[in-house]
């Protein structure tokens, strides 16, 4: 479930505002510039996190192209365009940012396991690891899902499988 995006050359589009936890986990300490309006040369945008609203067709149309140019998009889009933006960003076939891409396998096991009714104790069993170590793949995984406990991490995690085998 782990995806590499590092062979992609396309960024991560998160529909959200950039005070969202989610898209503050996209972020994840780098700079933002603001709006979807960039230098023209296509390398200057890989590793850069480009976040605005898409309030009309010249917005949308840009927050697509920087993402086909490698940046990372944090759109907040408006309500009437949200159906047109969600369809061209699966036409482009750009990656969604779920907030779940940077978990790693371990963690990943573990709200499976978790999901299943299993204890922490029993999740750590089942998957190889110490209970201290559950516990710090859990406190890393609620941080990337941007929760507070583990059955808020449970229900994300359950929506977020779901929508990604739906997908």
């Amino acid at each position: 479930m782990v995806r590499d995006h590092s062979v992609s050359k396309s960024g991560r589009v998160i529909v959200a505002s950039i005070d969202d936890p989610r898209a503050q986990s996209l972020i994840d300490g780098r700079t933002v510039h603001d709006g979807f309006a960039v230098t023209d040369d296509r390398w200057q945008t890989t590793g850069l996190v480009c976040a605005g609203r898409v309030a009309d067709v010249e917005t949308h149309a840009a927050a697509i192209d920087v993402a086909l140019r490698g940046a990372d998009v944090v759109a907040d889009v408006a309500a009437d365009r949200v159906d047109a933006f969600v369809e061209d960003v699966d036409r482009a076939q750009l990656a969604w940012w779920t907030g779940a891409d940077e978990l790693d396998e371990s963690a990943v096991m573990l709200l499976d396991e978790l999901s299943r009714g299993a204890s922490v104790a029993a999740a750590a069993h089942r998957t190889n690891l110490s209970p201290r170590s559950a516990h710090r793949r859990l406190a890393d995984a609620r941080a990337r899902l941007g929760v507070a406990t583990n059955a808020e991490a449970i229900a994300a995690w359950r929506s977020l499988a779901s929508a990604l085998r739906a997908s």
